[in-house]
Order: structure tokens, then C-alpha cells, then sequence
């Protein structure tokens, strides 16, 4: 998408705002280069036999005209940087959509902060093209021209001569620019880069400092700084000119001026046409620095531009079907042969189980067998290598790739150890800022979890803030993910250890919840607690990415040379660990 491209897409809707902006800066314009000729107007008179009074009136006018191309400068700037937020905000929003709908084979290879960094840091940077191009560039056209203009009016030379200067500058830029987008792109990249080190090293701390690898970490931060100071400097010279180019016009035009006004090559210029040549000099100086402003952000924004046009290229790996599937109860599940791996690494190898409406499913082994990974295939986060896994109403089966994707998130719902929350209020965060959702709906789930008596104690009730999962035990956050999930009402319900990282007191409450969730629901439940398995109906145990048991719970468990049995008298933590 080019920037042509951008800008109409995302000016769209704000034609209002784009006219008035015309009329503010051509208003603004027209005060700015009214000022220097009213000034030579009250020397004149007052050199002359003016009245006082008729000075006062003068200088009210240099005054209230000075004033407003002020008022309207502020007013301009105002109005560009509002369109600018509107259109950046919009495409903020399209940039994340996007991302939020790539598979979890791109968000593995980009960190989230790095991907902070380009949906913030590089729209903000298109911003400037929007502002810019109607605060600095198309202000700084008319009052160029009119400098220009009328400063030929005083002296053709002295205009001509201002005039090849300028241009000289300005016919540069393009050049100073097609040298500084790629190194600019450079540094924007190093700086994502950077930036998703950071969120990554702060959010593994503890890890890092478990396994004493801070010395590692700032190694491979001091590189990462150090290939940021190697791109900035590449950057320097480009930078550098194009910060030396407006002193070498405005000294040129401040030249031309005093040698011309002097008399050196005819007659001198009166006091006051000197001073107004003087005062059209230094409005000059807007429309210079404004080119020389404009052309480094436009080279900035154009840098951005082409990382956020690399994203909004991505297309994610998943299928996104139009199927719908609306079972009149519980779903059922069917995983054929599924096979898959990460980067080249095998994690399933032949996967095969089966789960009726309503049944509950205890899925275990070791650290690295492949649990998660068939929540994520179930839950259509990846694309299986081979294989399949089905969904079924009773009637037919579908793949989570055929399905609508509203529909997918209808009818399942995962539950891991990881919750996330956000800075908004209780309402919000259980809703997901559905605003559909009524009030009636999220007590009853709150009854459900067991965390009505929390929102009894807030004053604010279901319009208290949350600062994210601060203030808040695990145990009272994975109560409030469970929360959302009773609003979803999914028919296929899978538990990640949800309950692995709490205290027994909480973890009651947990399971409470948990039976509470699960009534008329199928249920896929990672665990490597006893309890847990022996309340599901099936039990399926992977070892290496492999089924190396599978059966119904009780005829495993009363079969003494099953691996469940042997895992139940050694003890299932332990033994999986």
C-alpha cells in the first residue's frame, strides 16, 4: 500500500476537518505575510507627518494581525493533529485486527514487544505525514510564495536570487531522503528488535536469574545496543546535511538582502522597506525549516510505512471457513492420525482418540509430550502437518478450519495458567467490552466461580477498575477467567493445568468452579493431578508425542499393569514430572 494509498484510505470520513484545515492555513498564510508590509507601513508613517492617533490605529492593526496569524497558526495545528490521531488511530486499530488474526507461527518468531514497537512506534511515525503535510509542507507552499513574491516586488534580483537558494535546498531534500529511508528502516528495525528483547528479558526474570544467565542476557543486550548505535550512525550524514541545508539559505537570502539594501549596486532601500525586507527574511525562515522538518519526517514516515505494509502483507496460515456448527448440547471431538511439529521439531506423531458429547477427557504425560500442542490444534491456533481434528453437532463432523471463526470461538474455550487482564473495569474484563452482555448474565457467573463475595466487597461493584492482575491472588484471576468462559456458554471446554499454580484452600474453590463449568459440557482437561483424572470418563497418556495408553478411566484404573494404575501408586506429579 502506498502512501497515496494510506492517506485516502484513512482521511476518508474527514473531509469536514480537511476543509476547514485548507482554510486555516491559507488564513494563516495570508496574516503572515501581511505583518512585514503593515510594520513598513507604520515606519513610514511615522517617519513622516503621521498622526498619533493614526500610529495607535497602525499598530493596533500590526498587532491584532499578528495576533490572529497566531490564533489561526494554534487553530491549524490543533485541527491537523486531530485529523492526524483519527487517521492513525483508525489504522492502529486495522494494524492490530490484523496481527490478532495471524497464526501462532508468526507471533512465535516476533516477540510481543517487538510487535508493540511497529503497531505503536511506526504508526505514530505516520502520524507526522498526516500533520505534517498540512502543518508544515502545505502551510509552508503559500507562505513561500509569498516571501518569495514579495520580496521580487521590492527587487527582482533580491527575489530571484532568494529564490535560487531556496531551491537549491528544497530540490536536495529528495536526494538527502532516498539516502535516509533505508537507514532509517534500519534503525526502526533494530529498535523493534530491541524493544522485544526488553519485554521478553523483564517478563522471564525470574527464570533468568533461576538459571544464572544474566551475564548471557547482557551480552545479548549490549549487542543489540550496540547494532543500534552502528545503525544511528549510519544515519548521521544524511541527518547532518540535511540539518546544515536551511543555514545555508537563509545566510545566502540575509546575504543578498544586506548587499542589495547597502546600495552597493544602486540605490540604497528606505529604513522601512529595508525592515520589511528584513521581517519577509525571517518568515522565511518557517517555510525553510519547514521543508527541512517536513522531508526528514516524511523520510521517517516513509521508513514506517513500509515496515506496517510488510505486516498488513502477512497472511496468516490458518483456514478461515464459513461453515456453522450449532449442536443442541455438548460437542463431541474426534482426532484422526494428527501430526505435527514446531520449526522442524516433531511433537505428534500419529495422534488418535475419540470424545462423545458430554465426556470428560484427563490428558497427561510428561513435560514436552505434546498436551498443549493438541489443546492449540483443537482450539485452531495452528494448522496440522497431517491428520485432523473434528468437531462434531452428532449429525456431521467439521474441521475448526471450515468453521466460521465466530462460530469456532462459540463452541470452544480454553482455560490455561496464564490469565491475562486488563486495565479496565470488572464488566469489561469478564465481558471482553461486550457491551451486549447484561448485568444479569456476569453476577450469575460470578455466583458460579465463587467470586460473588469478592464483588460484594468493591463499592463499585461490576464498574470497579482493575490494574491488570494487580491486587488480585492467582487464584482470584483464574476464578475471573472462568468467569468469561461461563459467559461464552462454549459446548467444548479445555482446562491447561488451570489449577496447577494454586494454594488447596483456593484450589477447592477452583474445583468447585471447575464442576460447576463442566456440567453438560465436553471437557479436555491437561492434568497431573490424581484427583483430576479420576473424575474424567476417558483417559488418554502421551509419551514423546505419541498415544501410549487410552481407554475408559475406571477399566484403566482397575487394570493393574495399565500405565495409569502404575502412575496412580507412584504418584501421578512425581511420576510426570
Amino acid at each position: 500500500m502506498t502512501k497515496r494509498q494510506f492517506f485516502f484510505r484513512y482521511a476518508k470520513g474527514q473531509e469536514g476537518l480537511l476543509a476547514l484545515l485548507a482554510l486555516l492555513t491559507l488564513a494563516s498564510a495570508a496574516a503572515a505575510l501581511a505583518s512585514p508590509a503593515l510594520a513598513r507601513r507604520f515606519l513610514d508613517e511615522a517617519r513622516g507627518s503621521g498622526s498619533f492617533s493614526h500610529l495607535v490605529a497602525t499598530a493596533l492593526v500590526v498587532v491584532g494581525v499578528a495576533l490572529a496569524g497566531q490564533l489561526l497558526s494554534v487553530a491549524r495545528t490543533w485541527t491537523a493533529e486531530l485529523a492526524a490521531w483519527r487517521s492513525t488511530n483508525s489504522l492502529r486499530e486495522d494494524l492490530a485486527a490484523h496481527l490478532l488474526s495471524l497464526d501462532m507461527g508468526f507471533h512465535k518468531s516476533h516477540k510481543p514487544g517487538e510487535l508493540i514497537e511497529r503497531v505503536d512506534g511506526d504508526v505514530e511515525e505516520t502520524r507526522a505525514f498526516y500533520s505534517l503535510l498540512f502543518t508544515e509542507l502545505a502551510a509552508a507552499v503559500p507562505l513561500f510564495v509569498g516571501v518569495i513574491g514579495a520580496l521580487a516586488a521590492v527587487d527582482l534580483r533580491l527575489g530571484a536570487a532568494t529564490l535560487a537558494a531556496s531551491l537549491v535546498a528544497v530540490v536536495s531534500y529528495p536526494f538527502i531522503n532516498k539516502a535516509r529511508m533505508p537507514r532509517l528502516a534500519r534503525v526502526r528495525e533494530v529498535h523493534a528488535k530491541l524493544s522485544g528483547d526488553l519485554q521478553e528479558w523483564i517478563a522471564g526474570r525470574e527464570d533468568i536469574q533461576a538459571a544464572s544467565a544474566e551475564d548471557v542476557m547482557l551480552n545479548r543486550l549490549h549487542r543489540r545496543y550496540g547494532e543500534r548505535y552502528l545503525a544511528s550512525l549510519a544515519l548521521l550524514p544524511s541527518n547532518t546535511l540535511g540539518a546544515v541545508m536551511p543555514f545555508v539559505v537563509l545566510a545566502l537570502a540575509y546575504a543578498a538582502a544586506y548587499w542589495l539594501g547597502s546600495g552597493a549596486l544602486g540605490a540604497a532601500l528606505p529604513v522601512g522597506t529595508m525592515t520589511m525586507v528584513i521581517l519577509y527574511l525571517d518568515k522565511l525562515q518557517e517555510p525553510i525549516w519547514s521543508f527541512s522538518r517536513g522531508f526528514q519526517w516524511l523520510a521517517m514516515s516513509g521508513a514506517s510505512f513500509g515496515r506496517i505494509s510488510e505486516l498488513l502483507d502477512e497472511r496468516s496460515a490458518l483456514r478461515r471457513g464459513t461453515a456453522e456448527l450449532a449442536p443442541p448440547g455438548a460437542l463431541a471431538l474426534r482426532i484422526e492420525n494428527l501430526r505435527f511439529g514446531y520449526e522442524g521439531r516433531d511433537v505428534l506423531e500419529g495422534v488418535s482418540l475419540e470424545l462423545g458429547p458430554g465426556e470428560r477427557l484427563g490428558l497427561i504425560g510428561r513435560t514436552g509430550s505434546g498436551k498443549t500442542t493438541v489443546a492449540r490444534l483443537v482450539t485452531h491456533l495452528y494448522e496440522p502437518r497431517s491428520g485432523a481434528v473434528l468437531l462434531g453437532d452428532g449429525e456431521r463432523f467439521l474441521e475448526p478450519g471450515e468453521l466460521e471463526p465466530a462460530c469456532l470461538e462459540r463452541l470452544v474455550a480454553m482455560v490455561t495458567q496464564e490469565v491475562e487482564l486488563f486495565h479496565a473495569s470488572v464488566r469489561d474484563n469478564l465481558t471482553l467490552f461486550d457491551a451486549s452482555i447484561p448485568d444479569e448474565s456476569i453476577h450469575d457467573a460470578l455466583r458460579k466461580v465463587t467470586m460473588d463475595g469478592w464483588l460484594a466487597k468493591r463499592p463499585e461493584g461490576l464498574d470497579t477498575r482493575l490494574s491488570g492482575a494487580a491486587g488480585l491472588s492467582a487464584g482470584e484471576a483464574q476464578l475471573l477467567s472462568l468467569a468469561r468462559v461461563f459467559l461464552r456458554d462454549p459446548r467444548l471446554v479445555i482446562l491447561d493445568e488451570a489449577s496447577s499454580r494454586l494454594d488447596p484452600a483456593t484450589e477447592r474453590r477452583m474445583e468447585q468452579a471447575v464442576a460447576a463449568l463442566l456440567e453438560g459440557r465436553t471437557a479436555v482437561v491437561i492434568a497431573h493431578r490424581l484427583e483430576t483424572v479420576l473424575r474424567a470418563d476417558r483417559v488418554v497418556i502421551l509419551d514423546a508425542g505419541r498415544v501410549v495408553e487410552s481407554g475408559r478411566r475406571a477399566e484403566l484404573v482397575a487394570d493393574p499393569e495399565s500405565r495409569l494404575s502404575g502412575l496412580l501408586r507412584s504418584g501421578m506429579a512425581e511420576a510426570l514430572a
